[in-house]
């Protein structure tokens, strides 16, 4: 049986994670690594994760978190492969990513202060499991599993537990995020041609699936507000990629928050209080992290580095 990754005891994990990792260390060291951990026990729900990239090697992304003003930016991965896509568990004690394991990518699992727990997938071969969204309970970790065609895959959260398509096999499946109550799950899929279309599925009945947007261009990567009414995506349809929220039951028309002519705008999240949206932007040259309200207003820049910043996770 595997590993269960319990949300309601993230100081035992944190610990129990940290008590191995130090087995055999020094004195020193095993000091050093506890006032990290009676650091980050407590860690407060308003930090963004995000993904930096490195100026001298283009295959070499490490995972970041920094303040919501852009603060503070502290490396959380310390390797020579490329690791992406971070997202937040529920409670915050936990952070599920995708990571290049020899030749594939698979989801781990680690600490806010950068501690490795475990895989969370150990498929190997030519497969690659990325872009991981926890469900509000925690219990559970839908994702993105790449094979001919990509489909959408949910698992228990446990190390080594079994893992379940949600999606049929019709066409590429991709970018999951969970509703609210957890009874649903938003993706971008090309089943409606070979463009992108953002569609819900329900997790109970998966065959039971409504469309969102039908535009004949590319929509993508959405995030589900905390109140469950909206959902916001990036899309081509007016040329460059721009930031969208639609009505999650599909009524009512779409609203433009960027509306940016000549650059793009990509990969928006939700905080967690619902009252600001990040994203990632190349308006100002390279790739940065930005942050807005809802309804577009006060666009502001979080991020200053020479490498691109990316993948938001708020």
């Amino acid at each position: 049986m595997g590993r269960r990754i319990v949300r309601r005891r993230p100081a035992l994990l944190v610990l129990g994670a940290f008590l191995l990792l130090l087995a055999g260390c020094g004195a020193a060291e095993f000091r050093a690594a506890l006032e990290r951990l009676v650091e980050y026990s407590g860690w407060q729900d308003q930090q963004i994760l995000f993904v930096r990239g490195s100026t001298s090697d283009k295959t070499i992304n490490e995972i970041y978190v920094m303040d919501v003003n852009g603060n503070n930016p502290r490396k959380l991965t310390q390797n020579s492969v490329e690791d992406k896509d971070p997202c937040w568990s529920p409670d915050r004690s936990l952070i599920v990513y995708a990571t290049l394991n020899t030749t594939d990518f698979e989801l781990a699992v680690m600490t806010p202060a950068g501690a490795f727990v475990g895989y969370l997938t150990e498929d190997g071969g030519d497969s690659h499991d990325f872009q991981p969204a926890w469900s509000p309970g925690g219990d559970r970790v839908a994702y993105t599993h790449w094979q001919n065609p990509n489909q959408v895959y949910v698992k228990d959260a446990n190390l080594g537990a079994t893992e379940s398509r949600i999606t049929d096999l019709i066409a590429n499946e991709a970018f999951p995020d969970w509703s609210p109550d957890g009874s649903e799950i938003v993706f971008m899929s090309q089943r409606d041609g070979g463009d992108w279309d953002i569609m819900v599925l329900e997790v109970a009945v998966p065959a039971n699936i409504r469309q969102l947007t039908a535009n004949g261009s590319d929509d993508r990567n959405p995030s589900w507000s905390p109140d469950g009414q909206r959902i916001t995506y990036h899309s081509n349809e007016d040329g460059d990629y721009e930031i969208y929220t639609v009505n999650a039951d599909g009524t009512g028309g779409k609203l433009n928050l960027t509306a940016n002519t000549v650059y793009s705008d990509q990969s928006p999240d939700w905080s967690p209080d619902g009252k600001k949206i990040v994203f990632q932007s190349n308006r100002d040259g390279n790739w940065e992290i930005y942050s807005m309200n809802p309804d577009g207003s006060e666009q502001t820049r979080l991020t200053y580095n020479e490498a691109d910043d990316i993948s938001p996770c708020w």
